[in-house]
């Protein structure tokens, strides 16, 4: 064997080792960012599935906001115009000023709790298990309120105004709306 065979292979061994070297480091550095990738990815989807929980969970945090313009057109289909002597105007300012159009709002008053986008209380017109002595005029369960389909939303608030004859029965018209100019809320509509 010559002397240039074995160096050869001495060189061939010490490539082998560096390569071996290289890749390990290689490997080392992939792994860490792995780690961190997956530490990353479990922090990224815990944050998720909080907020997603937290969404479903707490009342008023999720829900539809109507467009003030759509939502004169659902009051007027459903003869809201002139309905106990009040013009959709005075509606649509009082659902800004109760709800700010969103479906799901909620409102702990603490002995009564107000649902929905009319803000209807569980004291007197719907039933929430948890009023005492509720009187439950409209005979609905107030969760119904707090989903998307204002329909049964309409029918209560009917009820009270009817009962009312006017829309006295919510602070918030008595407040904003009352004797104002309203012109505004349906301008455009």
């Amino acid at each position: 064997m010559s002397r240039y065979e074995g160096s050869g292979n001495k060189r061939l061994v010490l490539r082998a080792v560096l390569a071996d070297r290289e890749f390990e480091a290689k490997a080392k550095v992939a792994l860490a960012l792995l780690h961190r990738d997956c530490s990353m990815t479990k922090s990224i989807l815990f944050f998720g599935f909080l907020l997603v929980f937290l969404g479903l969970t707490l009342p008023g945090t999720q829900g539809r906001k109507i467009p003030r313009c759509e939502l004169v057109k659902i009051l007027r289909n459903h003869s809201f115009e002139g309905f106990v002597g009040k013009t959709v105007a005075d509606w649509v300012c009082l659902v800004q000023h109760q709800s700010n159009y969103n479906t799901h709002a909620f409102r702990d008053e603490g002995k009564s709790r107000d649902y929905g986008i009319f803000q209807i209380n569980s004291k007197y017109w719907c039933d929430d298990g948890k009023t005492p002595g509720t009187s439950n005029t409209c005979r609905i369960n107030c969760s119904k309120f707090l989903d998307d389909n204002i329909e049964d939303d309409i029918r209560c608030a009917k009820i009270i105004a009817k009962e009312a004859r006017g829309l006295k029965r919510w602070v918030a018209w008595k407040k904003h709306c009352k004797g104002k100019k309203l012109d505004s809320y349906v301008k455009g509509c």
